[in-house]
């Protein structure tokens, strides 16, 4: 695998800042100086700092992306199991990084009612981030795994709502207990009880 171009390079340490201080904190001059770039880089690549914005989104979310995928595929799991992989991927790796959130709902929080770029990158991302989750459900409930008459993309859309107020709950604990909690009442709601 090649080098990544300086536009990648660009976005991956502006990401780092942009999650680490949130748009209004994080200076044009800090995304490039992280880089190691000059700011003229940042301008010819992204025009805007808005526009780099909706760029680090869709970066953030396409690693995020590429793991769903494997997780949904794999024939090894039971639906539990890719959701609770859905989750695992979806939350903060380590303690150390639970302060800073997620940088969809941290941006969402932060930008949506002026820039309304971001926020249609937004909402586009949260209805991609839903599609996995949509799967996951129609597959448990198919299988019987999960209770029958549960609507697959209602369902996804209040699993991602209520993920995205476990992180919030994550960030502000610094713990891991607001996920435990998620996976054990989703599971709760989610099962087929005989």
């Amino acid at each position: 695998m090649g080098r990544p171009s300086r536009k990648e390079e660009l976005l991956a340490a502006g990401i780092n800042v942009l999650h680490r201080h949130g748009y209004a904190g994080s200076s044009v001059d800090a995304i490039v100086e992280h880089a190691g770039m000059q700011k003229g880089s940042f301008f010819g690549h992204f025009g805007s700092k808005e526009a780099f914005a909706s760029a680090a989104l869709q970066g953030y979310f396409k690693g995020w992306t590429q793991n769903a995928q494997a997780i949904v595929a794999n024939p090894a799991f039971t639906a539990l199991e890719k959701l609770q992989g859905l989750v695992k991927i979806s939350t903060p790796a380590s303690a150390d990084t639970f302060h800073y959130g997620c940088l969809i709902g941290n941006l969402a929080a932060e930008m949506t009612l002026r820039h309304d770029e971001v926020r249609d990158t937004i909402a586009q991302l949260l209805l991609e981030w839903a599609v996995p989750f949509a799967h996951v459900v129609r597959e448990g409930v198919a299988s019987g795994e999960f209770r029958a008459g549960l609507a697959p993309d209602s369902t996804a859309r209040f699993l991602i709502n209520a993920l995205q107020g476990t992180v919030l709950r994550g960030k502000v604990d610094r713990s891991q207990e607001p996920y435990d909690d998620f996976i054990a009442l989703t599971s709760a709601l989610l099962l087929r009880t005989e």
